[in-house]
């Protein structure tokens, strides 16, 4: 299926983007996308200890394009405040102690 999606700062594109019959099939799919992409083990996604690590870790990896004005990568900051907006790092905590 083709979108408009936002790169950067201000450039938009139309690119092509998956469909599945279901969540669970979404989430396995994007499993195995980050696995079979060696670059996020080596920006070190999958030995995150908090979302705050793993949102870096996957804007260093390149998972998104987000850019401020100054061309500044913002998506680890994004990340961590829609986390945070919705009271997420509670699952994480929940999990980790």
């Amino acid at each position: 299926m083709s979108f408009e999606t936002k790169e950067g700062f201000d450039e938009y594109i139309i690119d092509e983007f998956r469909s599945y019959p279901s969540l669970n099939a979404s989430i396995i799919d994007h499993g195995q996308f980050l696995v079979a992409n060696s670059r996020y083990t080596k920006s070190g996604v999958f030995e995150a200890k908090t979302y705050k690590t793993q949102a870096k870790a996957l804007e260093e990896a390149g998972y998104s394009t987000a850019k401020d004005e100054n061309g500044d990568k913002i998506y680890a900051k994004m990340l961590g405040q829609l986390i945070r907006q919705y009271n997420l790092q509670l699952i994480d905590h929940a999990v980790l102690y």
